[in-house]
C-alpha cells in the first residue's frame, strides 16, 4: 500500500484573536511538516463548532498520519502473530480477539485509503 496522503507529521496552529467575540471566530490551522495548509477548521460564528469541538476535531485531524500508520503497525502485528500461535490456541477466545481487531483495523485502513 503506498501512501497518497501527504506525509506527516501534521500539526495544529490556533490563530486567535485575543478579544474572540461572536463576531470573529477562532480558526485551526492543519499544517504539513513542509509548511503548507491542508485545512482550517472554524469556530464561532457561522459554525455550529464550539471551541472545545473545534480544538478536538483539529487535533484528530493532525493526528491521522500517525493513526494510519499505527492501525498499519498492528494489523501486521495480528497477521504475524496468528502464524505462530499453535492451532490448540486458534481455536480460543483470544483468536476470536485477534480476528475481531483484525476485522476493525483492516476496514478503518481501507477507509483511510479511500477503498
Amino acid at each position: 500500500m503506498t501512501t497518497k496522503h501527504t506525509p506527516g507529521p501534521w500539526t495544529v496552529r490556533l490563530d486567535y484573536d485575543n478579544n474572540i467575540t461572536q463576531q470573529k471566530p477562532g480558526r485551526h490551522t492543519i499544517r504539513s511538516n513542509d509548511g503548507w495548509n491542508l485545512e482550517r477548521i472554524w469556530e464561532g460564528v457561522g459554525t455550529s463548532y464550539t471551541k472545545e469541538q473545534a480544538d478536538a476535531n483539529a487535533r484528530l485531524i493532525a493526528a491521522a498520519p500517525e493513526l494510519l500508520q499505527a492501525c498499519k503497525d498492528a494489523y501486521e502485528m495480528l497477521d504475524r502473530a496468528l502464524a505462530y500461535f499453535p492451532k490448540s490456541i486458534k481455536h480460543s477466545d483470544r483468536f476470536r480477539l485477534l480476528n475481531v481487531t483484525a476485522n476493525i483495523v483492516l476496514p478503518a485502513i481501507a477507509k483511510a485509503e479511500g477503498r
